[in-house]
């Protein structure tokens, strides 16, 4: 399996993980908190899956349609749900373009889950 492929899986899995746990422990949602979370999730997405952008905003649109209905989505505004994880994206590609590391979470958590 490519490495950046792993990576967005990695990185996917922990982020639905973190939003299934947060909203059964919130009961308000605040939406800077949320904003921060997006822009921190898409950072690394950027960093750690830099050349598979053009998947994660394919992915990320249609999440975004599916999390709300598509009227609800055009209501809401597009540019305002996506602004912040797509500035996340842009910010972790430029960072792994200036600081570039080759780093494989899928090998790294399946070694820690084999210490353990």
């Amino acid at each position: 399996m490519n490495v950046q492929v792993g990576n967005l899986v990695v990185l996917g899995a922990s982020y639905l993980i973190v939003h299934i746990i947060s909203s059964y422990f919130e009961k308000k949602t605040d939406e800077s908190t949320g904003l921060s979370i997006d822009f921190i999730h898409y950072m690394l997405l950027g960093y750690f899956s830099s050349s598979l952008w053009m998947l994660i905003i394919v992915l990320t649109v249609l999440y975004e349609l599916f999390k709300y209905n598509f009227v609800t989505f055009i209501k809401h505004g597009i540019m305002k749900v996506l602004t912040g994880k797509f500035a996340g994206l842009i910010t972790g590609m430029l960072l792994h373009y200036k600081f570039p590391m080759r780093i494989n979470l899928l090998k790294m958590l399946r070694r820690a889950t084999l210490e353990l």
